[in-house]
């Protein structure tokens, strides 16, 4: 099936999000997921947000068969099923890295040695950052840090030894190859992510290209807001189009009227909102 152009959706806070769009797309989703030939995705960053979804739904007696709820560590795990050869291991990235910096510590250059000490120590710190330049499509290279640049030249050469890559290179591969692969998913609800979560973009990206449906829910930011957060929603606008507001259908607007007129009479009575 075709991929339909993903929706964006954007709501003033958490609880206008769970109300006015998330609430809604499992209203319309959960009941038909399980009988469609290809499951339905929701990503969210954390486990917590997952528990809060499934503890709501159980909450209202709604079933998510056919539902899988992955954060990003998991829905990585899930596109790398089918890859020629499986990601490289972080463990053998930091091992690699630390093996490069042992190899520098004995150069001549008293601030050469001591970086490669010091990366020796705690690999993972430079190969977050390391990570962090991959997925933004810079080079190590403009960041003008010589005292680093032994350690990470051979820490590359080590890299194409061993036939590995990391994990911000691997997503940008699989992005490239989901824009002309199979759809894997029939929905896809993205929600919870901001500007915050950069390192998970091309991940990301490379779900909604997999997706025959998807909708993403964004919240606004505050009044506090940085460039990173405008950044982020830019982004996805490059995507989708313009971000529309989250609003109910007018006809579900009508029926939570005339729930909250019964809650009135009668407090005890539940919403038939799933949220």
């Amino acid at each position: 099936m075709k991929r339909s152009r993903p929706v964006l959706l954007v709501a003033p806070s958490v609880q206008e999000a769970r109300d006015d769009a998330i609430g809604p797309w499992f209203e319309r989703i959960v009941p038909g997921a399980w009988k469609k030939p290809l499951p339905s995705l929701v990503v969210v960053p954390t486990r917590g947000h997952i528990n809060d979804l499934k503890t709501r739904l159980i909450a209202k007696g709604c079933s998510h068969l056919g539902l899988q709820f992955v954060t990003p560590a998991r829905l990585h795990a899930l596109l790398a099923r089918n890859d020629a050869t499986p990601p490289a291991k972080p463990e053998c990235l930091r091992l690699l890295l630390a093996i490069a910096a042992n190899e520098m510590e004995g150069r001549p250059n008293e601030s050469e040695a001591l970086a490669a000490k010091a990366v020796a120590r705690t690999p993972a710190l430079l190969l977050r950052a390391l990570d962090r330049l991959e997925t933004a499509g810079w080079k190590f290279e403009e960041l003008a840090l010589p005292s680093f640049a032994p350690v990470v030249q051979r820490f590359n050469e080590l890299l194409k030894k061993c036939d590995f890559v990391l994990p911000g290179e691997t997503a940008r591969r699989r992005l490239q190859e989901a824009a002309h692969g199979e759809r894997k998913f029939s929905h896809v609800l993205i929600t919870g992510f901001d500007g915050a979560h950069w390192a998970d973009w091309f991940l990301l990206r490379a779900v909604v290209e997999l997706a025959e449906n998807t909708t993403i829910v964004i919240e606004e930011p505050r009044e506090n807001f940085s460039d990173i957060d405008l950044c982020w929603i830019g982004s996805w606008e490059e995507v989708c189009g313009e971000a529309q507001r989250a609003l109910k259908p007018a006809g579900h607007l009508v029926i939570r009227f005339l729930l909250k007129r019964k809650c009135a009479e009668a407090p005890k009575r539940q919403s038939a909102s799933i949220f």
